[in-house]
């Protein structure tokens, strides 16, 4: 009997530090993931919608600029067009940046000047295949597993956690999940220039029955590097296609 007792607390010691499942049992990552997909609003609502559109604030951090600001509208039409829309000159930068990607052909018009280069077309090709977040991690990876060793860090102290990655291919997302309300509250990836971005995600609200993030944070190496603060979000909403058409470079003859 004593032995049993002692078997009995451990195993509800180890349940306790991994999550547990509605039925008393321990979640593995699959299952804490698809608990966080649940508390977005399903798989469906998730990776169901055809059309966004989003319109915000991004701060910027530039070498020897400082903290821009930009006005921000972005379109997405699922499964290849996107548009994302960051205009400087509003608050008196000379910059404006157009990143258009439709049907395999990426673009960026660049205050007056269109560029095409294969990094650009890479960026816009994996925000579009990747742009459900967890709910593509899900359904797509090859590997999951809890991470049971999170060194400490100093970007997020004020919210319990787990942590679960998520492997698809050579891509490996750490995925951070708030141990109350299941909400992913950062994400961590392979930065295109090496190191680290941590994504953080605040003021979720429901669009549609979505649980959507209004405010965004990324950090880079470290440095704070993009703040985006939504002010609207929609999803399955009519978007004229000229949109992905604007400053399309002509053929080469």
């Amino acid at each position: 009997m004593k032995t049993s007792l002692t078997l009995l607390a451990i195993c509800c010691l180890a349940a306790s530090v991994i999550q547990l499942s509605s039925c008393g049992g321990p979640l593995d990552a699959e299952g804490m993931m698809k608990r966080s997909v649940k508390a977005l609003g399903g798989i469906e609502r998730a990776t169901g919608w055809k059309t966004s559109v989003s319109t915000g604030l991004m701060t910027t951090n530039w070498p020897g600029w400082g903290d821009l600001r930009a006005d921000c509208t972005y379109f997405i039409q699922k499964p290849d067009m996107m548009v994302l829309d960051q205009d400087y000159s509003v608050y008196d930068h000379p910059f404006f940046f157009r990143y258009t990607y439709n049907a395999g052909e990426a673009w960026v018009m660049i205050n007056l000047g269109v560029r095409q280069n294969a990094r650009y077309t890479t960026m816009l090709e994996k925000g579009l295949r990747t742009v459900d977040g967890i709910a593509y991690y899900l359904e797509h990876s090859d590997t999951l597993y809890i991470v049971t060793e999170v060194e400490p860090d100093t970007l997020l102290t004020d919210v319990a956690f787990t942590r679960v990655a998520a492997i698809e291919g050579a891509d490996t997302v750490f995925f951070d999940l708030d141990n109350e309300t299941w909400l992913p509250v950062r994400a961590i990836d392979r930065g295109d220039q090496g190191g680290w971005n941590h994504n953080f995600y605040d003021d979720y609200r429901p669009v549609n029955g979505y649980m959507v993030p209004f405010h965004e944070t990324t950090y880079v190496n470290g440095a704070k590097n993009r703040e985006m603060t939504w002010k609207t979000i929609e999803f399955d909403i009519d978007i004229d296609m000229a949109e992905f058409e604007k400053n399309r470079p002509k053929a080469s003859e």
